[in-house]
C-alpha cells in the first residue's frame, strides 16, 4: 500500500464505482465503531468539499467524467474523513456550493443565468436550516478562499485587499457559526495554487505560492486572535500537504503532478496522478487530506496523538471532545 493510509486500505475504484463503494464501506464502518465523536459533520466551503450542491443549483454541472456531481473523480475529503471517523456521511449537513468566495460571491455566477451562494450564503442557509441534534458536539468545517484567487486574477484585484477581505470574510463566518452554537471548528487554509497545472500553465506558479502562503499567514494570526477572545479552531494545513504531494509524490504513490487526469491519454491508471483537471486534485488527494484532517483533530484532543487500532482511536476521540466540552 503506497499511501501508508491505514484506516481506509486504498478505497479509491474511480467515479461513481467509487461512490458506491464508500457507501458500503461507511456503513460497516459504522458497525464496527461503537461510539461517534460527532454528532454531524457540518461543511461550507467551494468546489473541494462539494458533493453535489453546485450539480443540483446548475442543473447538471459538472457532468461526466466528473464522478456524482463532485469536482473529482471520485469521493472528496470530507467523505473519507466521515469513514476515517466511522460516521455516515451525510449530504444533508454539506453546505459546500463549487465556486464559493469567502463572501457572498461565486466564481460561477451568471453561469446557466444563475447567482450561486458565497461562504456567507451557506452559513445563512445552514442558520435558517432545521437544528441539528447535539450542536456543541458538532464538527463544522469552514473550507473557503481559492476562488477569492481566481476572481481576484480576473479582476486584477490588489494582493492586500484580496488578503485582507478573505481572511476577515473567514473570521466573520467562525463568529457567525459560534454565535449559533459551533463548538468544534475545523478552518483549513488555502491550498498551494502554485502547484496546480493552471499555474504552471499561465507561468505564475511562484507568484502565486507566495501569495497564498502570506494569505494563510494572515488568517493563520487572525485564527490566534480569535483563540485569545475565546473562540479557538481546529487548523488544517492543506498548502503543507499539497506541497507534500506535489514534491515528494513517491511516497503517496502518484508519479504525474502536473498532468491532469482529464487531459492524460485513454488507459492511463489514475490513482497514479495527483490532479483531475486544472485546479482541482483527483480522490486520491483527497484521500491524504482527510488523512491530515484527521490527524489535526487527534493532535487537537489528544496528547498521546490517538495511539492505538482505528477502532479503538476513534472510540477515545468520542471521549475526548465529551470531555473537552463538558470543560468549558
Amino acid at each position: 500500500m503506497k499511501r501508508n493510509l491505514n484506516l481506509i486500505q486504498r478505497m479509491r475504484v474511480p467515479a461513481l464505482a467509487g461512490l458506491l463503494l464508500l457507501s458500503m464501506v461507511l456503513a460497516g464502518s459504522r458497525a464496527q465503531a461503537k461510539s461517534q465523536p460527532f454528532s454531524h459533520i457540518v461543511v461550507f466551503g467551494d468546489s473541494l468539499s462539494d458533493t453535489g450542491n453546485y450539480y443540483q443549483l446548475s442543473g447538471g454541472s459538472p457532468g461526466a467524467p466528473y464522478a456524482g456531481g463532485r469536482f473529482c473523480n471520485g469521493p472528496v475529503w470530507v467523505e473519507y474523513l466521515s469513514l476515517q471517523l466511522g460516521m455516515d456521511y451525510e449530504p444533508a449537513d454539506n453546505f459546500a456550493v463549487g465556486g464559493a468566495t469567502t463572501g457572498t460571491l461565486n466564481s460561477n455566477d451568471g453561469f446557466a443565468g444563475k447567482q450561486y451562494p458565497g461562504l456567507q450564503d451557506e452559513i445563512s442557509s445552514f442558520q435558517a436550516s432545521a437544528a441539528i441534534t447535539e450542536p456543541e458536539r458538532a464538527l463544522y468545517v469552514v473550507e473557503a478562499g481559492a476562488n477569492d484567487f481566481f476572481i481576484a486574477l480576473a479582476t486584477q484585484t490588489a494582493p492586500q485587499t484580496l488578503i485582507n477581505d478573505g481572511v476577515n470574510n473567514t473570521v466573520t463566518a467562525i463568529q457567525r457559526l459560534w454565535g449559533s452554537g459551533a463548538r468544534l471548528i475545523l478552518v483549513m487554509d488555502v491550498p498551494d495554487l502554485g502547484v496546480t497545472p493552471m499555474a504552471k500553465s499561465i507561468r505564475m506558479s511562484a507568484q502565486l505560492t507566495q501569495l497564498c502562503a502570506l494569505y494563510n499567514q494572515a488568517l493563520d494570526q487572525a485564527l490566534d486572535r480569535l483563540a485569545l477572545a475565546g473562540i479557538p479552531t481546529i487548523r488544517l494545513d492543506s498548502f503543507v500537504v499539497l506541497d507534500s504531494m506535489a514534491n515528494e509524490p513517491a511516497i503517496y504513490g502518484f508519479s504525474n503532478v502536473t498532468v491532469p487526469l482529464t487531459l492524460a491519454p485513454a488507459g492511463v491508471d489514475p490513482e497514479q496522478f495527483l490532479f483531475w483537471d486544472p485546479v482541482h486534485p483527483t480522490t486520491g488527494a483527497h484521500e491524504v487530506l482527510a488523512e491530515a484532517a484527521l490527524a489535526q483533530l487527534f493532535a487537537m484532543f489528544s496528547p498521546c496523538n490517538g495511539q492505538g487500532k482505528p477502532d479503538a482511536k476513534v472510540n477515545s476521540l468520542h471521549g475526548l471532545v465529551n470531555s473537552s466540552l463538558h470543560g468549558r
